[in-house]
This record gives C-alpha cells, structure tokens and sequence, in this order.
C-alpha cells in the first residue's frame, strides 16, 4: 500500500511540475512577441489618445538577439498632434494582459518643467492648469527579477483647456 501512495504521489508531483512549467512557458513566449514593444492604450474619459512609440531596447522571447532603437524626443516624434481635453478627467495607460510592462512610469512635461504622475492603477488626473502638456511613458519587462527584456519610451500630448 506505502509503494502504491509513493508511486501516485511521484506520478502526481511529475504531471503538476509539467503542467506548471509548460504553462507558465507559454505565458513568458507570449508576454514578449513581436520585433518591437506593444503599444499601449492611452484615455482620457474613454476616448483614445494618439500615442506614439519612441526610443527602446527590445528581445523578442523567440530569440536571444535584441536591438535598440532610438528616435528624437516626444514633441518630434508627435510633430505637434495633440488632443483637446478638459481639466476635470482622469487619462489610463494601459497594456493588454500578457504585454503589461513590470515597471511604468509617466512624466509630464509643461516648457521647461518635469513632473512624474502618481499613479493609482495605471490611473492619473489631467493637470488643472491649461496649457500644452507632453507626456513621456517609459514601461520595462523583466524576464526574471533584476534581468531586463525590454524598456520603451511612448510619448502623447494633450492640450488642457
């Protein structure tokens, strides 16, 4: 009977740790698909902003090659497209699922000042001053903890009113 339970239980152990492994294989191949970064989704109240993508570094899971790409800064990038907003709203970034970027950070720029947004669920409020505002979005991938798969600059401006 005891050879019996330990057979079950190496059998069990065996399938579980493929089961597993397989799966979560799965999920790194298709976090990173693609020859560049995703693009993300950005909003302002649901309505899509035009975002484009800037300078990065990127390795696609199928391959141990990466590259590098580097582009002019936000304002060149967008050559002056803006979207009109108003100043009581709320702007989301967002990824799709398997794409969500382990670290994100956004940085608004007005002229000649800098500030990070706090965000709250990828969640950040307009700016209450009116104005032309650039927005830099720089996300990274991991593919283990202090190893990088992949960083991107995106860029987006809005025109508070």
């Amino acid at each position: 009977m005891k050879r019996i339970m330990l057979r079950f239980l190496c059998v069990s152990s065996v399938v579980l740790f493929l089961c597993f492994g397989i799966h979560s294989m799965g999920e790194g191949k298709s976090r990173l698909a693609g020859k560049q970064p995703p693009l993300p989704e950005v909003k302002f109240n649901n309505e899509s902003l035009n975002v484009k993508l800037g300078s990065y570094c990127w390795t696609e899971d199928s391959s141990n090659q990466g590259v590098c790409v580097d582009t002019a800064g936000v304002p060149e990038v967008l050559d002056g497209e803006f979207a009109v907003i108003n100043k009581t709203g709320k702007i989301k970034v967002s990824f799709k699922n398997l794409s969500r970027p382990d670290n994100l950070t956004i940085v608004r720029v007005k002229e000649q000042d800098a500030k990070q947004e706090k965000l709250i669920g990828n969640v950040f409020s307009t700016p209450e001053e009116e104005g032309v505002y650039y927005y830099e979005i720089f996300a990274r991938w991991l593919k283990e903890e202090n190893v990088i798969a992949g960083d991107a600059y995106y860029g987006f401006i809005v025109k508070v009113e």
